[in-house]
């Protein structure tokens, strides 16, 4: 991959509209906020359901994402860097597992039942992998999440203040300032829940769905930023 230095990684910086980077990650900290605390509790926790309005929003999110992962796969392989390549049908197949998994394979949709044997290593009785093992669930979660911290507070505190400390060769898929916003809210929650949980009860109803929202808003916000560069980029 063609190294950049932080002068050319400033191009990237108006790609993402500040309805997306800005007004909807404050849209959705306020509904939460409404879904928490002005709704009745028993409305408020059909929200969470399998069918409630955060599962399909965040189930919409990286399904999105996964749209825009897939039309980038293309214009980055004219870029002829082996790494990007690797890079975006990574974060492709990453979004895809997902959506399956957040839909177990369909399940969810057209409802058809699970096998026995299935069942019998599913905690859930679904037929997703997640709920089989700690290896398809937490672990990969775990990634992501230290992924959203450093990629969204760390890497943009460092490109503002100390950029000689970056390798200039991944200056194209470092996430910037824009991304910030939705990093801090996703873990203000992250310790709110964890916080919570310790000390008498989380502040939300089911924290990791609420959790989830934010992790899938970050992938939705990078990809999109990711396909405007490559599209800048084209040859």
């Amino acid at each position: 991959m063609t190294p950049i230095n932080k002068e050319q990684h400033q191009t990237f910086l108006g790609h993402l509209s500040p309805i997306l980077y800005l007004w909807l990650p404050l849209f959705f900290i306020f509904a939460q906020y409404c879904i928490e605390v002005m709704l009745p509790h028993d409305l408020a926790a059909r929200s969470y359901d399998e069918n409630g309005l955060l599962e399909i929003t965040h189930t919409l999110i990286i399904f999105i994402a996964m749209i825009f992962a897939a039309l980038s796969i293309k214009p980055t392989l004219n870029l002829k860097s082996p790494f990007l390549a690797f890079w975006i049908i990574a974060g492709f197949l990453g979004c895809l597992y997902i959506t399956g998994e957040e839909i177990s394979w369909g399940q969810h949709i057209f409802g058809w039942g699970t096998a026995e044997f299935w069942g019998s290593v599913n905690d859930q009785q679904e037929t997703n992998l997640h709920n089989t093992t700690s290896w398809l669930d937490q672990k990969p979660r775990l990634l992501v999440e230290i992924g959203i911290v450093v990629g969204g507070l760390i890497i943009p505190a460092l490109i503002k203040w100390a950029p000689h400390k970056l390798p200039s060769q991944f200056w194209f898929i470092y996430p910037n300032k824009h991304y910030v916003l939705t990093s801090a809210l996703f873990l203000i929650m992250k310790l709110s829940d964890r916080i919570g949980s310790e000390f008498g009860g989380s502040p939300f109803i089911r924290g990791s769905e609420v959790l989830e929202h934010f992790t899938f808003y970050f992938i939705l916000l990078y990809v999109i930023d990711f396909r405007q560069r490559v599209l800048k980029a084209q040859p």
